[in-house]
């Protein structure tokens, strides 16, 4: 059994802790990180919770692909927005979501959330668009901070542009969680997290390695 990432783990850990009613994801893909991280935050407390998720969906490209480093398949808001109406019909008086589709470049507005998690283009370009539309936000959570792997390979400087970003950020309290989760073609990816208001990280030394238990099969 392959395990999943071991930093979207970490990303529950931090919605449980912090607690979000307002969550803002860039780069919503396929909805389950979102879907995750809003029953995290739902279960955290009892009052409500919104999402706006952006994404390219069904308008993403072969150049934007190679562009902002995605090796993700394209989905549709209309497929994505099924499993947020779930999630809404499980909680009708508690949680409320908004999709929006397009370029992070023109439809990111200037915004403040409880949380924000950054996981959609990967040029310095548009991570430093989605951070400045979003730097007022409480807590905000980028993916893909990229390190050497063992080999001492690491994507190219186009496409770390969390590390672009996150390096230049000098006066704010910012944390690279542990990880070991590795990237196609070399490297190894973390997240990186920034708090403008709320304590330290609880998991900012922590690597979380879950235990996946195998049940024996019936005879």
């Amino acid at each position: 059994m392959m395990a999943p990432p071991l930093r979207y783990f970490q990303l529950l850990v931090l919605v449980e802790f912090y607690q979000p009613k307002t969550i803002v994801e860039v780069g919503t893909w396929n909805g389950h990180h979102g879907i995750d991280m809003c029953r995290s935050a739902l279960g955290s407390h009892s009052e409500s919770v919104s999402y706006t998720g952006y994404d390219l969906y069904q308008e993403g490209s072969d150049d934007l692909d190679e562009l902002e480093f995605n090796a993700k398949s394209r989905v549709t808001l209309e497929d994505v927005s099924e499993s947020f109406d779930e999630l809404k019909a499980e909680f009708p008086n508690r949680f409320s979501y908004e999709l929006i589709k397009g370029d992070t470049n023109k439809t990111l507005m200037e915004t403040q959330a409880d949380f924000v998690f950054l996981d959609g283009g990967h040029s310095p370009k548009t991570v430093w668009n989605d951070y400045e539309k979003t730097k007022d936000s409480k807590i905000i959570v980028f993916d893909d901070y990229f390190k050497e792997d063992k080999h001492k390979k690491i994507p190219p400087v186009n496409h770390c542009g969390t590390n672009v970003v996150v390096d230049s950020i000098k006066e704010k309290a910012k944390w690279i969680l542990p990880s070991l989760d590795l990237v196609a073609g070399g490297g190894i990816t973390s997240l990186a997290v920034i708090v403008n208001e709320g304590r330290t990280p609880p998991n900012k030394d922590l690597l979380l390695i879950p235990v996946f238990i195998e049940q024996p099969k019936p005879n």
